[in-house]
This record gives C-alpha cells, structure tokens and sequence, in this order.
C-alpha cells in the first residue's frame, strides 16, 4: 500500500477511474470465449490497484466502478 502521506493516491485514483472507463467500453464488445477468464484475470488485477489506495474517500469510487463490471 502507498503510505498515506506520499499524496500519490488522487493521481492514481484519476488514472484508475479512467482506465477502468475504457474497460468497460472495450470488454463489453469483447465475445471470445476466454473472455470470461480474461475479465477475472483483469478484474483481479484492476482489485489490487484499488488495494494500493489508502484513503477510503477516494477508493471507493473505485470499488464501485469494479463492482459494476461484473467479471
């Protein structure tokens, strides 16, 4: 985990909303049949981020975002 004081965690929750904005644009067009491992796979991936965010406040919008991707 980033320390709580190191101030990167707003610029990494900014990125990570954005990502996970065109994630969800693109995975949904996605219809090949490993996609339902990929998504976990990335998924997963997408979880430890959030995980790496401190401050509750800004990982929540995160953990929502993840939650509506359904992998």
């Amino acid at each position: 985990m980033l320390p709580p004081d190191s101030g990167c965690s707003e610029p990494l929750v900014v990125v990570a909303l954005e990502v996970l904005s065109q994630y969800e644009a693109f995975s949904s067009a996605d219809t090949s049949p490993s996609n339902v491992l990929r998504r976990a796979n990335e998924k997963h991936f997408l979880e430890s981020i959030t995980d790496n965010i401190s401050d509750k406040v800004l990982r929540g919008p995160l953990l929502q975002k993840l939650s509506k991707l359904g992998a």
